[in-house]
Formats: C-alpha cells, sequence, structure tokens
C-alpha cells in the first residue's frame, strides 16, 4: 500500500491511496479506511487500478492511520504524518 500526497491540519488535501500485491499487480475493490486526529471515519473502495482518493481535513496534529481490507488477501496498514 503507497500513500500519495500530504496532509496538514485544518486545510482540506487530497491523498491517493494505491493498493497492490507482493508481486506487483494492482487490486480493485478494497476497503481504505482512514482515521486521524479530529476527524471522523472515511471509507472508500479502490477502483479496477487500485487508487482510492481521499479529501481530508484533519483538525488536529498527528497521524492518519489507513486500513485496507478484501477477503482473501492480508490486511495492509500505513501511516501518514499531520503537520
Amino acid at each position: 500500500m503507497a500513500v500519495i500526497g500530504g496532509s496538514r491540519h485544518k486545510k482540506k488535501t487530497r491523498v491517493t491511496i494505491k493498493v497492490s500485491t507482493t508481486t506487483g499487480s494492482w487490486v480493485g475493490g478494497v476497503t481504505v479506511r482512514v482515521t486521524g486526529p479530529g476527524m471522523k471515519p472515511i471509507k472508500k473502495k479502490t477502483n479496477a487500478v487500485g487508487n482510492a482518493v481521499f479529501k481530508v481535513k484533519p483538525k488536529k496534529r498527528g497521524k492518519l492511520f489507513f486500513t485496507a481490507t478484501k477477503p482473501g488477501f492480508q490486511p495492509a496498514y500505513v501511516t501518514l504524518r499531520v503537520t
């Protein structure tokens, strides 16, 4: 799982998540959930090429926590620092 983009507190930013297998092929239909400081959890599914785009506006500094799950696959986790 890869994160593209950054985030700042009190600013609306766009963060893209790319989900792939260990061999490098993209996985579609993965549920990606993001939680963070001072924001409600958001869920989205990846498209056919493994991308999910979030528009986030964290209210505090800390870390955004991304979780990717799909039946039959091992869950993946990644964090992004909020500056």
